[in-house]
């Protein structure tokens, strides 16, 4: 890192920068992804996002703004943009991650095979550890290897039912581990 860089991660803009080329596109700690930006443009998009974040507070649940619109996080307008795909993205990881949180101090885990794993989190992302957990005889059938019973446990519940084409495969998955 150069000494400009070092100065404008710590949070300083030089007044009187000479090539914004030296900069390489970094501004405290990030890359701006407009390569082309004046750095006082990147500096100018990470105040706005301080603002906007002290602004409009968070909430991480949809809410109803003071116009009606449905809204969520730093006041994203969920009516007008909804959201893209890149930042689905980074929500189902988020959630994947989720599932593997909870699923990995099950006593059966580490038995599994990396399918009946995903078929697990698959589960955990529709159902949540609430959800899950009243799967007992299943968890319990897991916990012996008997997954034969397993998926019977699987199929025998209102997520069956729920979700008869999902459920059936997730079954077959756990049932055979590939």
């Amino acid at each position: 890192m150069t000494d400009d860089q070092a100065d404008i991660a710590e949070g300083y803009i030089r007044h009187s920068y000479h090539n914004p080329s030296d900069y390489k596109y970094f501004a405290h700690g990030e890359l701006s992804q407009y390569p082309k930006d004046d750095p006082m443009d990147i500096y100018a998009r990470r105040m706005t996002r301080n603002k906007l974040m002290n602004e409009e507070g968070f909430r991480s649940l949809v809410y109803q703004c003071s116009a009606g619109a449905n809204t969520i996080g730093f006041g994203r307008n969920l009516d007008a943009k909804g959201v893209g795909k890149e930042e689905a993205i980074i929500l189902l990881n988020n959630d994947i991650e989720d599932a593997f949180r909870y699923l990995k101090h099950k006593e059966f885990w580490r038995n599994l095979t990396p399918i009946q794993k995903t078929v697990l989190a698959d589960m955990y992302y529709n159902l949540g550890s609430s959800g899950l957990s009243k799967f007992v005889k299943m968890h319990q059938a897991l916990t012996i290897g008997d997954y034969e019973e397993a998926s019977v446990q699987m199929l025998d519940s209102k997520y069956a039912q729920q979700l008869p084409g999902r459920s059936a495969r997730n079954a077959i998955l756990i049932q055979e581990g590939k």
